[in-house]
């Protein structure tokens, strides 16, 4: 399954779950917060033992890229479009996961972050691009299958519900 596809479930899931699936209904420091935090939940994944289903590796990796695909679908990314970019990791040996990658990852939401704050919505659709292709490529060196990883989310999710109240953000709180 391509990665429009895949995106194209998380934004019909995000339009169903009341999460926001128009440039409108979103909120980009928000959605980048949001991803940056699920990196930091894959390095905790990557370090610490876990035994909840949801803290893992696949589960973490595919918050990344689940959450990249829903704010870049809804920004105009073709994901599955072939855009040159210099990757850290398409085709390159890991041996291990290091604090180095995460921090690179962190750079690449940081740096899209603040394309967009200055209204390079170009470059800012650029690294949405870059973001998931370079969690794809690392995943998929790691021996980790993100794609599978991400559509099981999106069935668990199926009967997932969120208390809106609990939650700062994460929902749309205007009208449709």
């Amino acid at each position: 399954m391509s990665l429009n596809e895949i995106g194209e479930l998380v934004l019909k899931q995000a339009e169903d779950k009341g999460w926001g699936h128009t440039k409108e209904m979103l909120n980009v420091a928000e959605k980048m917060m949001l991803i940056n935090t699920e990196v930091t939940e894959f390095h905790d994944a990557m370090n610490l033992e876990t035994d909840s289903p949801k803290d893992t590796i696949n589960a973490e990796s595919a918050d990344i890229l689940m959450r990249t695909l829903h704010l870049g679908l809804v920004w105009g990314v073709d994901f599955d479009e072939d855009i040159s970019f210099e990757s850290k990791y398409r085709g390159k040996k890991i041996d291990e996961v290091t604090d180095s990658d995460y921090l690179y990852l962190h750079s690449l939401i940081s740096v899209g972050y603040d394309q967009y704050r200055h209204k390079d919505f170009e470059g800012f659709k650029k690294s949405l691009y870059i973001i998931a292709k370079e969690i794809q490529s690392l995943t998929k060196e790691i021996g980790k299958d993100i794609e599978s990883a991400c559509l099981e989310k999106i069935n668990i999710n199926r009967s997932r519900v969120w208390d809106k109240n609990e939650l700062m953000g994460n929902y749309y709180k205007g009208k449709p």
